[in-house]
């Protein structure tokens, strides 16, 4: 393992990355602001980034003439004729504002997940005019951006169903747009959610077919490598060449290379090199969870596969030795990725090891058939496309059922808490130490090393306050979650909706609910029925108010006030913007807004 740090480009890399990280920490990273103003404006713009469907109508990234970025939003009501191509420019009205920090835990915290990615400003459009074509030099782009939205039209209207379109343009295109509630749910509880965003797999699966049909025209290894580069190429452009296909791409290219002048070039150093040329273009992208995951599992994969694929007996015959292959990417992948799941999804599956064997395979299946239905309607084969589409409708019936049915499992999925930065450094060293196993030196150094990480969050837990009570900002009613010394936890809930209590608990993590305090108010009783279904069996009492005195001072849930003198502590304000945490351990009182 040691020798993978005697490697220039990866010593570089590293150092790369602790500079852009050190960037971030020091502000040097903050978006341009662009003399920009909230309110309504007319901006003049050029779209840098490909369309993608949200729920609501679709969004794309704009860059101002100032050097602002700007996330563009556009209702429904746009169809994308009226909405300019990658590299185009416009004028833009509508309203500007900028992005909203998260309030509780657990919510989406808008302006932290744009400031990693430049962005400033968010724009409601509604109109736009003043279309200017694209430069010379980003031509590529607009006819790749052409070219993504005729597939999206074509699958829109080949296949039986929208649901069905819009899977298809995950599993072909990675932007799977707004899903019902209950396919989201199943396909990320059954595993596969990987299959419908940005993925490598996808760019491999254009590589190989380039590459066969290279093969089969009888062509020579460097024109097989020059086909599959174009087309591999021009797939990742056609996509947005986000991190997980620029990742596939570059990878492909520098192990293809090799192949061609007859070198090997090793997976780990094209994994380094793939990253040199992603993070060199834009280094912001190192925030992204694109690029987080992406590498995480290719790191996982060069490192673990070969000494797993190494302890497979070699009588096995052929079939049973691929599948324990493919059980063995699909548990390593799932365990690398553990904490970045928890991280921006709160769930991880546990059927995703199986699930994943079943359904990639069909998943590509249905891929390879999107191609043959973009063709033959591009070709002019209308009946042929019809008759494609009914077929790729019905693999992606098959591939919604399997989701279903592996969603369907006994705890197929559990709700995890985001970890800290110390359980994630130990969660990974303690998996390096087993990966290392059987060098015991450096089995026993990662291991050391996971506890040594891990011993200063124990002994924070062991100093938890006698009581945490964590007063939430909610535009409508009041509810507070009250923690007693880590080990069990009340909710005080004053008729406040549901959804933000439940995503609070599901982000905080720690003991269930054992109490449930409720006022008699109507939608106190409307919320309740959600909030006993996350905490069953935990105990209803309703009161007008509630109150805790300990020592000198009390923590009172209703009236509506704040008040920090030396022996009272009242948090409780409706128009308050972020959750405010008060703790005591009975003597002395601290109060902290949330983020602090």
């Amino acid at each position: 393992m040691g020798l993978f740090f005697r490697r220039p480009a990866l010593v570089g890399l590293l150092v790369f990355i602790g500079a852009v990280l050190g960037a971030r920490a020091a502000g040097r990273l903050r978006p341009s602001q662009g003399g920009l103003s909230r309110g309504d404006v007319a901006l003049e713009a050029r779209v840098a980034s490909p369309l993608k469907a949200e729920r609501q109508g679709s969004k794309c990234v704009l860059k101002a003439a100032s050097s602002a970025r700007v996330e563009a939003f556009f209702p429904r009501s746009f169809g994308q004729g009226r909405i300019p191509l990658t590299g185009q420019s416009a004028i833009f009205s509508g309203k500007l504002r900028r992005p909203r920090p998260a309030r509780n835990p657990g919510e989406f915290d808008e302006r932290a997940f744009l400031a990693d990615r430049g962005i400033g400003w968010i724009l409601a459009v509604r109109r736009v005019r003043a279309v200017a074509p694209a430069p010379w030099r980003l031509r590529p782009l607009a006819a790749a951006e052409s070219l993504r939205r005729g597939a999206e039209r074509v699958f829109s209207l080949e296949l039986p169903d929208p649901v069905s379109a819009r899977v298809l343009d995950g599993l072909a295109l990675g932007d799977k747009g707004p899903l019902p509630r209950a396919v989201n749910a199943a396909v990320q509880d059954a595993g596969v959610m990987h299959l419908l965003v940005p993925s490598g797999a996808k760019v491999g699966l254009v590589l190989a077919a380039a590459a066969a049909l290279a093969w089969a025209l009888g062509l020579s290894p460097w024109p097989r490598f020059a086909v599959s580069a174009a087309a591999g190429g021009a797939y990742t452009v056609m996509v947005g060449a986000e991190p997980p296909y620029a990742r596939a791409y570059w990878c492909a290219l520098a192990l293809s290379a090799g192949l061609a002048c007859g070198r090997e070039c090793a997976p780990f150093e094209a994994l380094v090199l793939s990253a040199w040329a992603v993070l060199l273009v834009e280094p912001r992208d190192l925030f992204s969870l694109g690029f987080q995951m992406t590498y995480v599992a290719a790191l996982g994969l060069c490192l673990a596969l070969p000494r797993l694929q190494a302890r497979l007996p070699e009588s096995w015959p052929g079939p049973l030795r691929w599948s324990a292959e493919a059980v063995a990417v699909s548990a390593v992948v799932q365990a690398v990725l553990a904490p970045l799941l928890a991280a921006a999804f709160g769930r991880v599956s546990l059927v995703a090891v199986i699930s994943n064997v079943a359904l990639v395979p069909l998943a590509a299946v249905a891929t390879a058939c999107a191609g043959l239905v973009w063709a033959a309607a591009a070709a002019g084969c209308g009946r042929l496309a019809f008759d494609l589409g009914r077929v790729d409708g019905l693999l992606v019936r098959l591939f919604l059922a399997g989701c279903r049915w592996f969603a369907s499992w006994p705890e197929a999925s559990v709700d995890v808490p985001a970890l800290s930065g110390a359980s994630v450094a130990a969660y990974y060293l303690a998996l390096a130490a087993v990966l290392a196993w059987p060098r015991r030196r450096w089995a026993k150094a990662l291991a050391a090393a996971a506890v040594l990480t891990a011993a200063p969050r124990a002994r924070a837990l062991e100093r938890t306050p006698g009581v945490e009570i964590l007063y939430l900002a909610l535009p409508k009613g009041q509810a507070a979650i009250v923690t007693w010394q880590g080990r069990r936890r009340w909710l005080v809930e004053g008729g406040a909706r549901a959804g933000p209590i439940l995503r609070a608990l599901k982000a905080l993590g720690g003991p269930p609910v054992t109490h449930i305090v409720a006022d008699e108010s109507p939608s106190s009783t409307r919320a309740l029925g959600r909030l006993r279904a996350r905490a069953p069996g935990a105990a209803v009492e309703r009161r007008a108010a509630f109150e805790w005195r300990l020592g000198r001072g009390a923590f009172r849930f209703w009236p509506p006030a704040l008040r920090r003198g030396p022996d009272e502590f009242s948090i409780i304000g409706v128009r308050r913007r972020r959750a405010v945490t008060a703790s005591s351990d009975g003597i002395t009182f601290q109060i902290r807004e949330a983020g602090d």
